[in-house]
């Protein structure tokens, strides 16, 4: 599973629950502009804000992750 997976399946989710990315904020506290780069895949992000995300969208699986997609 890449990163540009791993952030579509983010992004996914957050359009499956029609929130904004206030309301996302809220839920996750994970800054608006944190969460875009992550669903973007255009950005490093911690593990951490990966974390608060699923949980706050209720993702309970990002499928089989690869050492070597975290390091691309």
């Amino acid at each position: 599973m890449t990163r540009k997976s791993i952030g579509k399946q983010v992004e996914q989710a957050f359009k499956a629950k029609k929130w904004t990315y206030y309301r996302l904020w809220k839920e996750s506290e994970v800054k608006p502009h944190v969460a875009q780069s992550i669903m973007k895949a255009d950005a490093d992000y911690t593990v951490r804000s990966l974390l608060k995300l699923c949980f706050a969208l209720e993702i309970e699986s990002l499928g089989n992750v690869k050492e070597q997609d975290l390091v691309k």
